[in-house]
C-alpha cells in the first residue's frame, strides 16, 4: 500500500508539471493587457499558478490517502520539482529559469503542504495554547 501511495504522489508530481503549464498559460492569456507579467513573470504567473496547483494536490492528497496523507507530500514535491525541470530543459530554458522554477515550486511545495499538515491534515497539531 506505500508503494502505490508513493507512485502515486509521483504520478501526482506529473500531473501538476503539466498543469503548471496549462494554468501558466491560461493566466497569460487571461490576465488584463496593461499588466506586465513577463517583466515580473516569476512573481505575478508562476507562483499563483503553482501555489493553486500545490493547495489542488493537498486537497486530492487529503481526500485520497485519507487516514493518513502526511508522508506523501515530498515525493509529490520532488515529482513535480523532477518533472517540471524535465519538461522545461526540453525546451531549451536558460539554467536561471530553471533555478526560478525550482525555487518557486519548493517554496510553494513547503509552504501549501506545511500549512495542510499543521491545520488540515492534523487538526490537533493546531492546537494553540493547550496543554
Amino acid at each position: 500500500m506505500n508503494a502505490l501511495r508513493m507512485v502515486l504522489a509521483g504520478f501526482a508530481g506529473l500531473v501538476s508539471a503539466v498543469l503548471t503549464e496549462v494554468g501558466t498559460g491560461a493566466w497569460l492569456a487571461m490576465a488584463p493587457a496593461d499588466m506586465d507579467l513577463t517583466g515580473n513573470l516569476f512573481f505575478a504567473v508562476v507562483l499563483p499558478v503553482v501555489l493553486v496547483v500545490h493547495a489542488l494536490m493537498a486537497v486530492i492528497f487529503w481526500k485520497a490517502f485519507e487516514p493518513n496523507p502526511t508522508r506523501n507530500p515530498s515525493i509529490f514535491v520532488a515529482a513535480h520539482l523532477i518533472f517540471q525541470m524535465v519538461e522545461l530543459s526540453n525546451f531549451g530554458n536558460p539554467t536561471g529559469d530553471l533555478l526560478a522554477y525550482a525555487t518557486v515550486i519548493l517554496v510553494s511545495g513547503v509552504a501549501v503542504m506545511g500549512v495542510f499538515n499543521r491545520y488540515i491534515w492534523c487538526p490537533t497539531c493546531a492546537r494553540i495554547g493547550e496543554a
